[in-house]
């Protein structure tokens, strides 16, 4: 390193470096935020002087049990991460403040070696120097030197000047405070820091009830509520502003849909603050708030995908016993393209969500009338008793039939009616005459479901350890499987009822969605090589995998979804009458079908309406344009001198978005609404976004083995790829490596798109 090794009288060294990206100013971030809308204000103004006193006593209350929590897993387990350590290693702590709960590790690893250099890097030089004295104090042999450095200037430094191995630690759920986005960037970083045989530990708040949260980022002696309110005191201090503490108060919500503790100040009454250093004024209405900071919480599930899309895996996790927080030991993963195996949920959580599917399906289908049951308005479209009936087969096929000795189908002709597409389970009703099947009724079919759930009941609960690892797959591919249909329900209704005169509601208590105008800007993505494709461990279907590098350009992405107004101009502007936009498929199909507009689109005494599942309603203009084919979403885009996504770009922008949160089945909408809130947005759920990429397989791809190896791969071929699920798939469906796919001329799924640009 480039600070001189201690000698007999030098025990430690403190080297500044100039951070090689200039830090905001306050002056700039506090009107960047407070000129948003939602207002925010960013984490880093806490800390003030005293803002680090209110945190330190943050760290000792009982409800807060994030530092305590940590430290007990640290003195469970440094003798075990200190064995994973070479005889060489160096000890690298980004952010380490007072290195306190470091020592554990010190100790850990100085019982086994004569000498141990420790680097912690921290942007406060009073808290490494007065680390520095502590420890040197306390360890003889410890030799230590201190960067006071942003984080990557202090990687930077390690990078290219420390031999030997590495242990980075980067402690206290801090990753947890990154942005969406930002904390796949900061580990890319470390991971670019780091050789093969370097190790990182890193603690991760875990998901919980949301009462301890609430409880601990609300503590009963009010001393969370004072640090927050110390963001206006500063503002106050240091630019001259009028914030009336008492006219804001504190308040800590627990986002569930996005796993996260979300800290603001609401303003209490109108009022206006004005900030002298800005020379200006900023309303605030009473129950507006000012976002100060979120704090992400974590499944081990998510921590697996975000470790590896920084290139990373997992060497060993350790959790305390009430599964409040974890420390995961992370190596640099030196396989790219290569997916670990499918790692077997917990049994009785698998059974409870089994159970809940079957009865969200149920609950499904309970608007329908008898007569609805057997509809079949295109060859595409399945009756809702035919999809009742098919995913009752899959779990008897597939799990009742392979795991149950001796058993018998609860109807012989049921393989026959139901099968699908499997050509290795035997031959199948044509799907264009699923409509035909008036027998059985829709209460023999739902006696039938009734009796292959009491079945898997028994199955599940009696199988054998080993026996569940290998059926969770089987499973958990059904699970997915059920909540597909469960889309397709409600995409075939809506096809249904739209050929219906009478144009019936699926759903007559749905409210629109509320809408408001949303400027659209463009988020610039650097080119390079990246990965793309699922990493194995969780769930995904096998057409998601190897995870594998692919090269991209450097290129733009619109922030939100293309709206309904956005498409009428291309509409006004003879979009379907001229050819000069559209591919030459596209075209043909445009003369051969007379679209005239998307699919669902009427025009009623010169105003656009739309069939919804709520019924035909007056067109929301600010809503997504849905149900549009790829050629129109290609012709729309070259229309504004666009273009549509590739896949491997869409992915690698939203795999900075996890949890995967928008508007999904579980919200209840049915219907895309308007753009909400900053950044890139909509990435999630109300329509399925058109990718300009053939749905191919990846390099290295395998099938399944079995007939479930016909689920994916035997249809690539002249389809495209969609991404992101929509308003009707359940949440817990979608992640941002999830590969949907249709034709090019198909319409009736809820599908529409976004706009990307070529260049920074």
């Amino acid at each position: 390193m480039a600070s001189p090794k201690p000698s007999d009288s030098t025990e430690w060294t403190i080297e500044a470096i100039a951070p090689s990206v200039p830090a905001r100013t306050i002056e700039e971030t506090v009107l960047a935020g407070l000129s948003k809308r939602p207002k925010t204000l960013s984490p880093f103004l806490f800390y003030d002087k005293r803002g680090s006193e209110l945190f330190e006593q943050i760290c000792t209350l009982e409800e807060y049990y994030v530092t305590r929590t940590e430290q007990l897993l640290l003195d469970r387990h440094a003798e075990r991460i200190a064995s994973k350590c070479k005889p060489d290693v160096t000890l690298i702590e980004l952010g380490s403040g007072s290195s306190e709960k470091t020592e554990v590790v010190v100790e850990a690893l100085l019982a086994t070696r004569d000498r141990l250099t420790y680097v912690p890097v921290d942007v406060s030089k009073a808290a490494l120097f007065d680390a520095a004295e502590r420890l040197t104090a306390k360890y003889p042999r410890l030799e230590l030197h201190a960067l006071a450095a942003q984080y990557q200037d202090g990687l930077d430094r390690c990078a290219t000047q420390i031999d030997g191995q590495r242990l980075y630690l980067f402690l206290g759920g801090n990753l947890g405070n990154f942005e969406f986005g930002e904390a796949d960037r900061f580990l890319t970083r470390v991971r670019s820091a780091m050789r093969p045989g370097d190790l990182l530990l890193i603690g991760l708040d875990l998901v919980k009830d949301g009462k301890v949260l609430q409880a601990a980022y609300d503590d009963k002696k009010g001393v969370t509520a004072a640090f927050n309110k110390n963001v206006l005191t500063r503002i106050n201090r240091e630019l001259g502003a009028n914030f009336e503490l008492d006219q804001f108060e504190h308040r800590a919500t627990w986002n569930a849909n996005r796993e996260r503790i979300e800290m603001h100040l609401v303003s209490c009454v109108d009022q206006i603050v004005h900030i002298d250093a800005l020379d200006r004024s900023f309303d605030f209405r009473e129950g507006e708030t000012i976002h100060t900071e979120s704090s992400h919480k974590f499944t081990t599930e998510r921590i697996d995908r975000m470790a590896a899309r920084g290139g990373f895996e997992v060497v060993e996790r350790y959790v305390d016993d009430d599964k409040l927080f974890s420390l995961q030991l992370l190596s640099v993963r030196n396989t790219p393209g290569r997916s670990r195996r499918f790692e077997p949920p917990e049994r009785a959580s698998t059974q409870s969500r089994f159970k809940r599917l079957r009865d969200a399906t149920t609950e499904l289908v309970s608007p329908l009338e008898p007569e609805d049951f057997n509809l079949q308005s295109m060859p595409d479209v399945s009756p809702a008793k035919w999809h009742l009936a098919h995913t009752t087969w899959f779990f008897e096929t597939f799990l009742l039939a392979h795991y149950s000795p001796g058993y018998e189908p609860v109807h012989p002709q049921y393989n026959y009616l139901f099968n699908s597409y499997y050509e290795t389970v035997g031959k199948r009703q044509p799907r264009p005459e699923r409509g035909l099947l008036s027998r059985p009724t829709i209460d023999e079919v739902r006696n039938y479901r009734r009796a292959v759930d009491e079945r898997m009941d028994k199955l599940l609960a009696t199988m054998s350890d080993r026996t569940w690892a290998d059926a969770a797959l089987r499973l958990t591919v059904g699970i997915h499987h059920e909540q597909q249909h469960q889309e397709l329900l409600l995409m075939d209704i809506k096809h249904a009822f739209s050929r219906n005169p009478l144009r019936p509601a699926y759903r007559k208590d749905l409210a629109p969605p509320n809408s408001a105008p949303s400027s659209s800007q463009t988020i610039a993505f650097e080119g390079g090589t990246v990965e793309i494709g699922h990493a194995g461990g969780s769930f995904s279907f096998d057409n998601e995998t190897p995870r594998h590098p692919v090269c991209i350009e450097p290129f733009r992405l619109a922030d939100r979804l293309v709206t309904n107004r956005e498409y009428l101009e291309f509409m006004s502007a003879g979009g379907y009458d001229s050819p000069q936009s559209w591919l030459s498929d596209g075209w043909a199909t445009v003369r051969r079908e007379e679209w005239r507009a998307p699919l669902y689109w009427e025009e009623i005494d010169g105003e656009w309406h739309e069939m919804t599942l709520g019924g035909l309603r007056p067109l929301d203009p600010e809503a997504p344009v849905v149900h549009v084919s790829l050629y129109e979403a290609d012709a729309y885009a070259r229309w504004s001198q666009a273009r549509l996504p590739t896949e491997a770009e869409w992915e690698h922008a939203a795999s900075t978005l996890d949890p995967a949160d928008g508007n999904f089945l579980e919200d209840d909408v049915l219907q895309p609404r308007s753009a909400r809130g900053t950044g890139l947005r909509q990435m999630f759920g109300d329509v399925w976004e058109h990718t300009q990429s053939a749905y191919a397989a990846y390099p290295g791809f395998a099938p399944l083995a079995g007939a479930l190896g016909e689920y994916n791969g035997k249809f690539m071929m002249n389809q495209v790829v969609l991404r992101g699920g929509a308003c009707v798939t359940p949440r817990d469906h979608i992640r941002a490596t999830y590969r949907n796919f249709f034709y090019p001329h198909m319409r009736w799924a809820f599908q529409g798109f976004r706009l990307a640009y070529d260049g920074p």
